[in-house]
Order: structure tokens, then sequence, then C-alpha cells
């Protein structure tokens, strides 16, 4: 597990093993994460994103087994002040998101709040489980505030796997298109 909180000795030159040596971001914890699933727990606070990740998302968990945990959807914020495609997108089979709020505020412009799709035509993103999730936009836009397998028409043909995807209890609020995209419309895992 990498820790990561608003205290004033988080730095993400920290190990992150601890609260008391936390990582002072998001990326900062990803980054220690390296190319292996884990745990970042994010305290309570804003964490307040104004670029896109190299994914061109907010945030991106790229490997299977990787876990994203906040303290409840009323404690932990991911503001997305920039333009994005995903608010929260895992990328790598088995991987959740638990216990926090994505909300596109201002100058934040967000086409799919959280949810799961492969980087590729190819691959396998199944038995994600998101958990006390809620997306919404605030002061910025958010077209989407959940959605499963948007992207690729392959999805048809068996090459991209999405299956066994949960959501429990979360909640999509104040978007200009759909709480719930489930596919793309033409065929689905």
């Amino acid at each position: 597990t990498v820790f990561v909180t608003k205290a004033s000795s988080a730095s993400d030159s920290n190990d992150g093993l601890s609260m008391g040596s936390a990582k002072a971001t998001i990326a900062g914890a990803l980054a220690a994460l390296g190319t292996n699933g884990g745990t970042i727990q994010l305290g309570g606070g804003t964490w307040n994103i104004s670029s896109a990740d190299s994914h061109g998302n907010a945030v991106t968990l790229p490997y299977a087994g990787s876990c994203l945990r906040g303290l409840g959807q009323n404690l932990t914020f991911i503001a997305v002040a920039c333009s994005v495609i995903w608010g929260v997108q895992c990328q790598g089979a088995l991987s959740e998101v638990h216990d926090l709020t994505v909300q596109a505020v201002t100058g934040g412009s967000v086409t799919w709040g959280v949810g799961v799709d492969t980087p590729t035509s190819v691959g396998s993103a199944e038995g994600c489980h998101f958990h006390s999730v809620e997306s919404r936009a605030t002061t910025g836009t958010m077209v989407n505030a959940f959605a499963v397998g948007p992207t690729w028409t392959s999805i048809i043909t068996g090459s991209v796997d999405i299956a066994e995807t949960l959501f429990h209890d979360c909640k999509g609020d104040n978007v200009s298109n759909a709480a719930w995209i489930l596919g793309n419309g033409v065929g689905g895992n």
C-alpha cells in the first residue's frame, strides 16, 4: 500500500509506506507502484488534477490488481480542472476504485467519469470493481459519469474482455449525456 495525504509532511520524495511518510500526489503514488498492481490509499481532502496524464486521463490505473481507495464519498475528492478522456480509468484486470468522488470543476471537461476500458483494441480489464464512488460535474463539464468498455468495437469479436465488472453503491449526477454507459452500442462482453 502507498499512502497519499494532504499533511504538510507529505512529499513525493517520501517512500509512501506509512501515513507518516506519505506521498503528496496520486501521480507520486502511481510512480511508486511502478509496473506492479497495488493499493493507493488517499487521505481526506481534495486532490486537484490540473493536467492530463500520459494516457489523456486524470488518473489511470494501468496494471492488473491496482486499487485506488479514498476515505469516503464525502471525504476524498478528485477534482478535475483540465480536459481529460477519463476521470479515473481502470485499464488492468481486477482493478478497483473505492470510497471517493470524482468531479469536474472549473476548467474541467471529462468525457467518461469513472470506469473500465482497455488501452488498445486487444486486452483484458475484466473483474474490475467500483464501490461507493460518486462521479459528477460541479462547475465543470462531465459527459458520462460511469462507463464500461465504451471505446472499442472489437468487444463483439472477443478481442477485448471487460466481463464481470461490478458497481456497488455508485452514483452519477449532473452529467450532460448519461450516468451509465455500458459498451459502445455495437457489442459487449
